[in-house]
């Protein structure tokens, strides 16, 4: 697995761990920089 994906995991993680118990899911903005590569660039 490429390292910035474990990144966005593991910050995906950290946060669903510092706010459990809380109903909203966590913002996919904390894990855009490391997901950006990877986006498809669309039309």
């Amino acid at each position: 697995m490429p390292g910035p994906l474990k990144q966005a995991i593991l910050a995906l993680v950290a946060y669903a761990f510092d706010h459990r118990g809380e109903a909203d899911p966590p913002p996919i903005a904390l894990a855009e920089p490391w997901l950006a590569p990877y986006r498809r660039v669309r039309l």
